[in-house]
């Protein structure tokens, strides 16, 4: 029987880079932990994307084309009108008239940008009503996996992800959400060849991990696993007198338990590192996704240490800011 032995060099800078090695001995009960894996929680075959025919929500198609190449899952285009709305933007200039002309254009409109990014076989909806409501319920109607949104769209998209709308969207969705924002490098090629995955030790980052993980076989990508902690977080039993000892403490623990978690936790050969920082887990997440060049960052919904509101409090909220990469979210329940 194979076990795997989890070998670590430490860098200045904090960051522990781990690689598994396969080595033939019988396991014993002095082996460590045996690595589990829930059931896989990735399953792509449905990809919803609500655009506004604004260029930055064509973006978000890019990156269900990207994903549905791999998956080989089938893609849905949503326009939602507001209802009670007589005009409505569209691909040229604003459609004016009632509701039944609105949609009508709206779906023509639709059938050239589903012929113009190639997506032949696409679904097209056009929907009246609120757009996160809307979004959602056809997301439930046809078991979407995936939901994809651009920011910075027209017609209230650009508060997507940063207003009320996109908060409801990622409490109500049923799967997943990947928020992605274009780029002055949004012409480039895409790909996923790094991953940075916020990890807070509870379960439903767990499942984010999971998730990050069976992604990246698919796209054969590294995962850059993080962990930030808060000074002050979790004051330990005993008095203590200077933010340095604070910080050192505080290290000693997120380090024992990012060690458990790896041992525990099985990678299927999937490359990955680990890393420990300090301080504002927004930023230091946007900015080690900056350095590390991420292409994604998948966190989770419900976790501890700001996450217990993932991407609908104030830290997830700057995540989705100001991180440079697509965010993708997965939700807990």
């Amino acid at each position: 029987m194979k076990t795997k032995s989890v070998t670590k060099r430490r860098s200045p800078a904090g960051k522990v880079r781990s690689s598994a090695k396969a080595s033939s001995s019988s396991r014993s009960a002095s082996a460590g932990a045996t690595k589990t894996r829930p059931r896989s929680r990735l399953k792509v075959e449905t990809i919803l994307v609500p655009i506004d025919f604004s260029a930055a929500s064509l973006f978000a198609i890019r990156w269900a084309s990207f994903i549905a190449q791999q998956t080989k899952a089938g893609i849905h285009l949503l326009n939602v009108h507001e209802s009670g709305s007589p005009i409505a933007q569209s691909l040229g200039s604003p459609v004016i008239g009632s509701e039944n002309e609105i949609k009508e254009q709206l779906h023509r409109d639709l059938q050239i940008v589903a012929l113009r990014q190639k997506l032949s076989q696409a679904s097209l909806q056009i929907r009246v009503g609120r757009p996160f409501h809307e979004i959602c319920e056809l997301a439930g109607e046809i078991h979407a996996d995936l939901i994809i949104l651009a920011t910075h769209g027209r017609t209230g998209w650009e508060r997507v992800f940063l207003g009320s709308t996109a908060e409801r969207v990622i409490r109500h969705a049923p799967c997943p959400v990947l928020v992605a924002r274009p780029t002055s490098r949004e012409k480039e090629k895409l790909k996923l060849q790094k991953i940075v995955v916020p990890v807070d030790f509870s379960e439903c980052s767990a499942r984010g991990l999971h998730y990050a993980i069976d992604l990246a076989k698919y796209f054969r990508a590294r995962l850059s696993l993080i962990n930030v902690t808060p000074v002050h977080h979790d004051l330990p039993p005993a008095v203590i007198y200077s933010e340095a000892a604070l910080r050192r403490w505080a290290r000693e623990v997120a380090e024992a338990h990012m060690q458990e978690l790896v041992q525990a936790t099985d990678f299927e050969g999937v490359k990955y590192e680990t890393v420990q920082k300090s301080g504002s887990p927004a930023q230091k997440i946007c900015r080690h996704a900056v350095k590390e060049g991420a292409d994604l960052i998948v966190t989770s919904t419900h976790g501890r240490t700001g996450f217990s509101h993932a991407l609908i409090g104030s830290t997830a909220e700057k995540i989705s800011r100001y991180a440079r990469s697509p965010v993708l979210i997965v939700p807990s329940r």
